[in-house]
């Protein structure tokens, strides 16, 4: 636990992708399960792969080679995508200002992935 704590101040200090990624996991680790089961509920089938992915995440930007972040990052593009594709079909999105926030996590996360990638091919 000590060595990821000094990893991700490392990473804070020094580092430029680390970071969105650092912070797409802590929105899929706390802030889509919190804010989520306050509103609509507590629902196993996006929880709990949130709370995963989320705690994944930040493990692969403290521990893991590019090829896992980038993996990740994919999951992250996939995860965010399926939730705002949720939330259309419940139809809450287009009229609840609260729900565009997903959306525009989304397009950080396709982002953070296109960014991932670029890095990942630069190194091969």
């Amino acid at each position: 636990m000590f060595v990821m704590l000094e990893r991700l101040k490392s990473i804070f200090y020094y580092y430029d992708s680390e970071k969105t990624e650092v912070g797409q996991g802590l929105i899929w680790l706390l802030m889509f399960p919190i804010f989520y089961t306050l509103e609509m509920g507590f629902n196993y089938y996006l929880v709990i792969p949130s709370i995963l992915l989320g705690a994944a995440t930040i493990k692969a930007v403290c521990l893991h080679t590019i090829q896992i972040r980038k993996i990740l990052a994919f999951g992250n593009f996939l995860f965010s995508t399926a939730v705002v594709a949720y939330f259309f079909i419940k139809e809450t999105l287009p009229n609840d200002v609260y729900h565009w926030v997903w959306v525009i996590i989304s397009f950080f996360a396709f982002f953070n992935l296109t960014t991932i990638t670029r890095k990942c091919l630069s190194i091969k």
